[in-house]
């Protein structure tokens, strides 16, 4: 396979921690945008974008990722070394129950389709900076438990506090749906507070739904033909 030289970048040329050791090269049957052979500081050689290159967006292999978030465990006290903080392993726990499938809690989390927000997946400095240290005797919570875990959506709870969330997030199955009473509220403009005031007695799905007389209202049955699948 033919390729194309280039000018942009010369032998030697610094970008970040990588070291450029090839001129910019183009392949020439069109297979890929132009790539340079590079080294980064810690010793790892591959091929790098040309273009992150030139702009800066590829500063390392990853080791500078990797440095940093030991640096920030380091200094907030969750390092390996101190024992790995209970915030810490919140936060690993939860990476391993949505994106792992050997994880034991996979098949209720990310195999139900949970996931964790781009913007922890990869960072435990930005979720400690969203949640602040998991405090004694609390684990985290998603405030909707239909919803992944995002900034928005989650808080740190107690057990007591985590039980009563999911007794609030029951759900209910009408015309082929099953939704949370949030969802169903959302769905049909009725109070969550008095849907779940009603589920609370055992009412049916119906009259959680849709309270109050029934019998003659002509815009009933319009209603429950809105929730059909």
């Amino acid at each position: 396979m033919g390729a194309r030289m280039l000018d942009r970048i010369s032998i030697g040329q610094k970008s970040g921690r990588w070291t450029s050791l090839s001129r910019e090269i183009r392949p020439r049957d069109g297979s890929g945008k132009s790539v340079i052979e590079a080294r980064c500081d810690c010793g790892t050689e591959r091929l790098v974008s040309s273009l992150r290159f030139l702009k800066g967006t590829s500063l390392s292999c990853g080791c500078l990722a990797r440095e940093a978030l030991l640096a920030c465990r380091t200094k907030h006290l969750h390092s390996p070394a101190s024992g790995s903080s209970r915030t810490y392993m919140s936060w690993l726990s939860m990476i391993g129950r949505c994106t792992r499938p050997s994880d034991p809690g996979y098949k209720r989390y990310g195999g139900a389709g949970i996931t964790v927000c781009a913007e922890w997946i990869g960072d435990f400095c930005a979720f400690l900076r969203d949640m602040g240290e998991r405090p004694s005797n609390h684990s985290i919570d998603r405030i909707d438990n239909s919803a992944g875990y995002s900034k928005g959506n989650c808080r740190w709870a107690t057990a007591m506090t985590q039980a009563q969330n999911r007794k609030h997030n029951n759900k209910i199955s009408m015309n082929g749906k099953t939704l949370t009473l949030r969802q169903w509220s959302d769905l049909t403009g009725v109070p969550v507070k008095l849907i779940r005031a009603r589920f609370a007695r055992g009412a049916s799905a119906v009259r959680c739904l849709y309270p109050g007389r029934l019998r003659g209202n002509q815009h009933f049955q319009a209603a429950i033909e809105a929730t059909k699948v």
